[in-house]
């Protein structure tokens, strides 16, 4: 695992490094190494060797540490020192080495450590303002101090073996261009952090096997462990681990960083009297014989060097075409970095970063460097796009009106949706698109324009939608036979009622650009007319593409419906604010009116599930009077419903006998990584949605086990055991198994279509029920339905996602989110917020943090934007070729 976390104040960085790094007075037998210098500037400067306390403070205050004279420009008192870079192999590592004291492991954890420094190193940068510029340049060299230790913090007075490095890296660069040192910009660094992880893993597992030691995946391909290495041995000394995820848990804290924060608040103090000699003998005492004795016999045979450089090139083949497949399943632009990372993950260890980028140079990609970062997209995809844009424009005027409006009455319509409907009516094209902001009324809209086409050319138009919660909704919203677009392409018999017809599909902005392709191929070949309505500032398609965005830049101008309607007054300009992108003064506004409030989670979760409590005790009728809660994490999601809860029982909404079932919970592989057996762990359910060998569409299997082939042996209760066709990934899915708590009284939302018990009733997705109680095993609704205990597709319906929120409306929306969270994002902010009609409440742990965090935004949508945005910074200044900085080496600033 590899954490950046900066180190702001001088006084705070010089405290950190005498309680928290040097091995000072209290260095005791192993337990902590000498901290040494690291980094081509730190050679530049006159520093090798140990860590010395007063040339630290100098670079703490900004001065060189020989001279004493300052070494950047400026130097404020709040400035940022530097960073902390934390390094921390799989536990298994640690507990060989604590209890065999081999050492190759640690010679093998710090050579992975220094390799994945100096691959960081050379892609830092710094930031150039000189003349007007604003860039960012290159200048591959740093300032570190590297201090190893080999335990964690105590747990009641004794620590585990935890080796682990803390790089602090100063916050200085030497700009070979400008001649002088200043602060580094690590943004690129840190955004590319799972590259800098995958990298010391892949690093670090070669060691290892070059060492001798044998090593399995693990996680589902994320990372690995020593193979004789159980993992109840692992539990039995991440004692610390467990802690901290506890106090998480109980303050409902879910982010990364809160986490890494409770780690430094509850820290007991580093065990002084006791030395490594005192600790192997409580360790090893955690140990069976058995365990004992595999330790130390685990080595075997090293692999060699040679045979890296024999087969390594075989597996960087198949990590790269892995890693292109599974990137750009889901986005249409992918940066460099990011696929080598997937590809070094994939690779385990077999293939070095070299081999895999020279695979990767062999392919026919389409780079473009802008801001420093390298990204790439493929021939293939801007071919998919282009065919969607030459479709579209060759459809124009190819029809007469859909209406001349002889049937329809706008007395419903407000004037801007009388100007879209009339304008969607009027067309000629073959491929019509109406973007409507959220809340601007689109499917109201929609009905009165389906009845007028209707009437007026006398056939139905089919309605569809990509997802089977949106579906569900149309079916609601007076469109009974509103299906999914799926559903449409797959069941083949459909398609002649499509011939010389108009089918219409709604929340656009969730289809990607393949399925789009299906669509306009289906619509070529029946002759139907497309209209097509979304936005594509809300949430896109989980897979690749926006063909909304991409007709809009390609000249097929959409019909725009921009006047909101479900919020009033300044909730109204807010909103509006957010469909423009102007987020910072959208949040300034709802932090103005008090809609916007700081608190620890746990409170958080409190108030929001007092505010459950009152809505739905203060209307006795429904469950349904409650206000929607939101929030951007399934994790998130679970701690706030278990407070909700709570409060319920407490007012004795809940009551009743109450009982433990299991959920499904799609593990959302990529088809790429459903064709690997390592996705696959024990106790995982597949379901299936079509036919294929030895499964039928509609039945599910358990995952049994993975054989040393990597057959998937999958278990149904009364047959044998069968193998599962992994090339076939496109007709199951693969969930996990969830533990959930239902009484009387309680939501539940169903997942995935099915019906009950008896067979004689749908239960459609994105459907709610309030569950009346329970009959043996199987679940009970008010409507007197009864749900299999087995059933699995349902969750609690207390808490939405900001995806699955997209498309409802309420009365007030109640947000938790915590700052941190990688999910937090302008698009998700702004579904979020506009959900509500009267009030919408955000409750986060850091205000200034999550006003920055939602300005993030997905920067390129589809294939096509990569170029547009590459000409745009064809046009900043560069003093200097890219050969020539690669090869400009830091020198003694002239201070």
């Amino acid at each position: 695992m590899l954490r950046i976390t900066p180190a702001a104040g001088i006084q705070r960085a010089k405290d950190y490094f005498t309680e928290s790094l040097d091995r000072g007075d209290y260095y005791l037998e192993g337990q902590e190494l000498a901290g040494v210098w690291g980094g081509k500037l730190a050679a530049a400067l006159g520093l090798a060797g140990a860590v010395a306390q007063k040339e630290f403070f100098q670079l703490c205050e900004n001065r060189h540490p020989v001279t004493g004279k300052p070494l950047t420009p400026k130097t404020l008192s709040n400035r940022r020192v530097g960073y902390d870079i934390n390094y921390h192999p799989p536990k298994s590592l640690s507990l060989q080495y604590g209890i065999a004291q081999d050492p190759e492991i640690l010679a093998g954890f710090e050579e992975a450590v220094d390799y994945a420094m100096g691959q960081l190193e050379a892609d830092v940068q710094t930031r150039v303002r000189k003349g007007g510029a604003n860039y960012d340049r290159t200048t591959g060299n740093l300032l570190w101090s590297k201090f190893t230790h080999l335990t964690a913090r105590p747990v009641g007075g004794v620590p585990d073996m935890h080796i682990h490095s803390h790089v602090f890296t100063f916050n200085v660069t030497h700009d070979a261009i400008e001649n002088h040192c200043k602060a580094i910009q690590l943004g690129n660094v840190k955004r590319e952090g799972a590259y800098y992880e995958a990298l010391f893993h892949s690093r670090l597992r070669q060691n290892m096997e070059e060492a001798g030691y044998r090593t399995r995946t693990s996680q589902g391909g994320k990372s690995f462990e020593l193979a004789h290495v159980t993992d109840p041995m692992i539990a039995s000394f991440s004692r610390r681990t467990r802690d901290i995820e506890a106090i998480a848990q109980a303050q409902g804290i879910t982010a990364a960083a809160r986490k890494a924060e409770i780690g430094a608040r509850t820290r007991e103090k580093k065990a002084q009297s006791l030395t490594l000699q005192d600790l192997r003998p409580l360790w090893r005492s955690r140990l069976t014989p058995a365990q004992l004795e595999v330790i130390a016999r685990a080595k075997s045979a090293p692999r060699s060097k040679t045979w890296m450089a024999r087969h390594g090139e075989q597996h960087a083949k198949e990590a790269i075409a892995f890693a292109r497949e599974h990137s750009f399943e889901r986005d249409s632009v992918v940066r460099e970095k990011a696929l080598l990372a997937t590809a070094l993950k994939h690779s385990q260890g077999m293939a070095t970063r070299e081999q895999l980028v020279e695979q990767l140079g062999k392919l026919d990609y389409i780079k473009k460097q802008i801001d420093g970062i390298d990204y790439l997209t493929t021939k293939e995809l801007l071919v998919e796009e282009q065919r969607l844009v030459e479709f579209a424009r060759q459809g124009v005027e190819k029809y007469g009106p859909f209406s001349l409006g002889e049937h329809f009455s706008l007395t419903r319509l407000s004037p801007s949706q009388q100007l879209a409907a009339r304008a969607i009516l009027a067309s000629e094209d073959q491929v019509s698109v109406l973007r409507g902001v959220a809340g601007s009324g689109k499917t109201f809209l929609m009905q009165q324009v389906v009845q007028e086409i209707e009437q007026s050319q006398g056939g139905k138009v089919l309605v569809t939608a990509p997802s089977i919660d949106a579906a569900e909704m149309l079916k609601k919203e007076g469109f009974p036979q509103a299906q999914t677009i799926q559903r449409l392409l797959i069941h083949t018999q459909q398609h002649p009622q499509l011939k010389n017809g108009t089918l219409w599909i709604d929340e656009i902005g969730l289809v990607g650009t393949r399925t789009m392709g299906q669509i306009f191929e289906l619509a070529q070949q029946q002759n139907t007319r497309l209209i097509l309505t979304g936005d594509e500032t809300q949430h896109s398609s989980v897979l690749r593409g926006s063909p909304l965005k991409l007709l809009r830049d390609h000249g097929i101008a959409p019909v725009e419906l921009t006047e909101i309607r479900r919020q009033q007054g300044e909730y109204q300009q807010i909103v509006h604010h957010l469909s423009q992108g102007k987020l910072s003064r959208a949040y300034a506004d709802l932090d103005r009116l008090g809609w916007v409030k700081e608190l620890e989670p746990k409170q958080a979760y409190q108030q929001i599930a007092a505010e459950f409590r009152r809505s739905v005790v203060g209307n006795q009728s429904s469950i349904h009077a409650r206000p929607l809660a939101i929030s951007p994490t399934h994790q998130e999601k679970e701690r706030l419903t278990e407070a909700i809860r709570a409060e319920l029982w407490e007012a004795r909404w809940l009551s009743g006998t109450e009982r433990t079932f299991a959920c499904l919970q799609s593990v959302e592989l990529t088809e790429a990584e459903r064709k690997l057996p390592c996705s696959y762990q024990p106790g995982r359910v597949v379901c299936f949605y079509q036919n294929m060998h030895g499964f039928q569409a509609g039945s599910r299997a358990v995952v049994k086990r993975v054989d040393a082939r990597g057959n998937v042996w999958m278990h149904r209760p009364g047959q044998p055991p069968r193998a599962l066709n992994l090339d076939q990934g496109d007709r199951f899915d693969v969930y996990a198994e969830v533990e959930r708590k239902l009484a009387r009284g309680d939501p539940i939302c169903i997942t995935h279509q099915g019906k009950t018990k008896n067979q004689t009733h749908a239960l459609r997705s994105g459907s709610e029920y309030e569950v009346k109680g329970f009959d043996g095993e199987d679940i009970v609704l008010m409507n007197d339905w009864v749900v299999r205990h087995d059933y699995g597709h349902w969750d609690h319906a207390y808490v939405k996602t900001s995806h699955a929120a997209q498309g409802k409306t309420t009365k007030k929306v109640l947000i938790a989110q915590q700052a941190g969270s990688l999910a937090n994002n302008a698009e998700q902010f702004y579904v979020s917020v506009s959900r509500a009609k009267q009030e919408a409440t955000i409750f986060t742990d850091d205000k200034q943090k999550l006003a920055e965090e939602i300005q993030k935004t997905e920067r390129f949508k589809n294939a096509a934007d990569l170029g547009h945005v590459a000409e745009q910074q064809s046009t900043l200044p560069r003093e200097i070729d890219d050969a020539r900085k690669r090869k400009a080496q830091p020198r003694e600033p002239g201070l």
